[in-house]
């Protein structure tokens, strides 16, 4: 496995000093709750692109400036797709402040995009891929990508074959084959086992970024919550250190999360992607 592979070579390059890096091993992290008046300060723009075999992704954008780099955020699979959601949703508000443009894509199947998202299948990475294209061609500058949770299968795939310049994955899959070994969560497990082709060993491969993780951007930040039971912490940190062994710039972000919030909490989100674009601003201006 690449993965194994990359942790051995971790243990006598130098290099996984020097590129690993971390916020803390433990972080206490503050809600920050999202202000009404955001939606009425940033021009919206919302639409649908025809791409892939007929199929179809809606689009919403957020805009700080005409002239800003872009942040693609996939829609989160526990909110549903608005202009309040995704203006005010944690990564699009955190990345406005930071003096980003944001532009958030939503999931096939979900809302009036058409198709159906299989875990980040190639049919959903060809359309998904199409629909930036366009976007790119009409002078959007796309420099980053944020995805949370099972988006991040489909967040790495695009990332490998689009030319960003910083990714940003939080709670993500690394290793489908260790998931289900590994993960406490069986009602989770079980329904990675029952998505259509998962028995294939190539659905597995395509969608475990820890086995090739060549092409992602050179600049990485992940946070993972420390009780997160369906993707153990043990994996999110064996991927930074494999990254790190192959020169890549990886910061992770380890947080905790109080009972009983639920999976993904906006509020939670914003306080991680604070400390992360402040991160992001002070490395852009020489820091």
């Amino acid at each position: 496995m690449r993965l194994a592979m990359n942790l051995a070579f971790c243990a006598i390059l130098s290099s996984c000093l020097t590129n690993e890096r971390t916020f803390s091993d433990h972080v206490t992290v503050d809600p920050v709750e999202a202000e009404s008046k955001q939606l009425s300060e940033h021009a919206l723009g919302h639409g649908l692109y025809k791409v892939a075999e007929g199929s179809a992704v809606e689009w919403f954008s957020c805009f700080k400036g005409g002239d800003k780099p872009t942040f693609v955020v996939l829609s989160p699979p526990e909110q549903s797709f608005s202009k309040t959601n995704v203006c005010q949703g944690p990564a699009a508000a955190e990345l406005l402040e930071h003096g980003f443009n944001v532009l958030a894509l939503n999931r096939p199947g979900q809302g009036a995009s058409t198709g159906r998202d299989i875990f980040g299948d190639d049919a959903t990475l060809k359309s998904v891929e199409e629909s930036l294209e366009q976007q790119s061609k009409e002078g959007r500058n796309l420099v980053g990508l944020w995805a949370y949770g099972e988006a991040s299968v489909l967040a790495f795939r695009l990332a490998k074959r689009l030319s960003l310049q910083i990714l940003v994955i939080g709670d993500g899959i690394y290793d489908w084959e260790a998931t289900l070994k590994e993960s406490q969560d069986n009602g989770f497990v079980q329904r990675l086992k029952d998505a259509p082709g998962a028995a294939d060993g190539r659905f597995a491969e395509v969608r475990s970024i820890a086995w090739d993780f060549s092409g992602l951007p050179r600049r990485i930040y992940l946070y993972h919550c420390n009780q997160n039971q369906q993707v153990l912490t043990s994996q999110v940190t064996a991927f930074k250190q494999a990254l790190a062994a192959s020169e890549y710039k990886v910061d992770l972000l380890l947080y905790d999360r109080p009972p009983p919030e639920t999976p993904f909490n906006p509020a939670y989100h914003r306080g991680l992607l604070t400390r992360i674009l402040s991160r992001i601003q002070a490395e852009a201006d020489g820091g």
